[in-house]
């Protein structure tokens, strides 16, 4: 009976020396994890991230912690070169960030980045980088770059001419320009070049335009009349697009004048003047009337889908001194409605008086910007070619407006020399939005402009 206790007391003992080593175990493991482990310093949602979409290339991890702060960096690590250079790039400018923050109210700093990596429309691959100081996102950055190439996607790689200038204008309709950006930054920023990050998702076109925390989308099923191919399941179309005209983002310190173009448009001389200046890469400003625009809709279109600056010049030429301000605001108004009918563009449109007619009276009750100019050709007076080229040649100056006429042959033969003499002598030929705005923090309404400097 002794014996079976003693073995029974035996057993007891060596299942409590059992259980004694095994809890010394878990209490040596647990010490051993929180010396030796390197996530133990980090909180749980920098290091246990999602897999989901990191199963193209190698998934890497940079980890740091000071008594002030805490960087976990995760990134896709490709057999892309220049693809890997961009996300290392932005990598390391997200750990030299980190170095300057410091410990607040004793609590450190938590900055971390995370990626995902997915294939779209079998033909490219979207790398996705989000960054977050305390949680609170501080970057969003994603480029697309085209398997077979290796190269990353541009927007003029997927969109056609006009297209691409529909998304510029839309993108810088939703971004505005921030007080601090200046216009040269935000203009370069927006206009959708190779520079732009580009990212393509399963339904959605994302541009993440430099200086600006949001990016901005298109939903590619509503834009395929931009396409220049079908992207993955969505086919090209072929529909009609609105134009637009966008500023060209003109260096206010290069030396330009304003060619502009009155009574228009005219049939045959408006397109040879266009054609004129592609040869110099230049714009024009081409002040209509609101007849002759209903007569010549179609080259208002063109004019505005190559570039050029459609403006007002009333509907049937008017002096606006002479008149009442309800009937200069009617004259200004149904020329606008022909323009937007023509070109599918919103006024308010730059208005030139007829005459150059617009007395403080006419400037005050008319809420425009009136533009004059600073070199009267005197082509309608001459309608000598050389005449007009010299005369241009003579008087013209760094900002200057320059009056014509694309009603008369005359006019177009003597800009064609006066255009060929200036560009030799270094001028840039760009519209008046573009040298009032280049030269100017705002343009004015009720405003006349015979150059870069407005008359109340």
């Amino acid at each position: 009976m002794k014996v079976k206790r003693s073995i029974k007391v035996r057993k007891l003992n060596m299942k409590a020396v059992a259980m004694m080593i095994a809890a010394l175990l878990v209490v040596v493991t647990i010490l051993v994890t929180l010396i030796f482990n390197p996530f133990s310093k980090y909180p749980k949602y920098m290091t246990r991230v999602s897999n989901e979409y990191k199963k193209i290339g190698h998934h890497e991890v940079i980890k740091e912690a000071t008594d002030d702060r805490v960087t976990v960096l995760h990134y896709p690590a490709l057999d892309n070169e220049k693809v890997n250079t961009w996300i290392q790039e932005f990598t390391n400018q997200s750990k030299e960030r980190s170095k300057g923050l410091s410990n607040k109210d004793g609590k450190k700093a938590e900055i971390f980045q995370d990626y995902s990596i997915y294939q779209v429309h079998d033909k490219y691959v979207t790398v996705d980088i989000k960054t977050s100081l305390n949680s609170e996102i501080t970057d969003v950055i994603s480029r697309t770059y085209d398997i077979e190439s290796g190269e990353f996607v541009k927007a003029s790689d997927l969109f056609n001419e006009l297209g691409l200038k529909k998304l510029i204008s839309d993108v810088r309709a939703t971004l505005s320009k921030p007080k601090e950006m200046e216009r040269q930054s935000y203009l370069k920023a927006t206009s959708l070049d190779e520079d732009t990050a580009l990212s393509i998702s399963k339904s959605n076109v994302v541009f993440n335009i430099k200086g600006f925390n949001k990016p901005v989308s298109f939903d590619l099923s509503k834009i395929t009349d931009y396409f220049s191919h079908s992207i993955g399941s969505f086919e090209k179309t072929n529909g009609e697009i609105a134009p637009v005209y966008l500023d060209r983002g003109i260096d206010p310190k290069e030396k330009m004048v304003a060619f502009t173009f009155d009574d228009g448009p005219h049939h045959r001389n408006t397109q040879l003047i266009m054609d004129e200046m592609d040869k110099y890469d230049g714009q024009a400003t081409f002040f209509m009337l609101g007849e002759r625009v209903n007569q010549n809709p179609s080259i208002v279109k063109e004019i505005v889908s190559r570039g050029h600056q459609i403006a007002n010049h009333s509907f049937t030429h008017p002096d606006f001194n002479s008149m009442d301000i309800q009937d200069v605001n009617k004259e200004i108004k149904n020329t606008e409605e022909a323009l937007f009918k023509a070109s599918g563009l919103k006024g308010p449109f730059m208005v030139r008086p007829p005459y150059g007619n617009a007395n403080a009276e006419v400037r005050k009750g008319a809420p425009v910007t009136f533009v004059n100019w600073s070199v009267d050709s005197e082509d309608w007076v001459s309608r000598d070619p050389q005449q007009i080229c010299n005369t241009i040649d003579k008087y013209k100056h760094d900002g200057a407006i320059i009056l014509l006429h694309d009603i008369y042959e005359s006019s177009y033969e003597g800009f064609k020399c006066a255009a060929k003499k200036l560009h030799d002598q270094g001028y840039k030929f760009v519209t008046v939005e573009e040298l009032l705005e280049s030269r100017n923090d705002i343009v004015k309404t009720n405003a006349l402009y015979f150059n870069a400097d407005p008359i109340q």
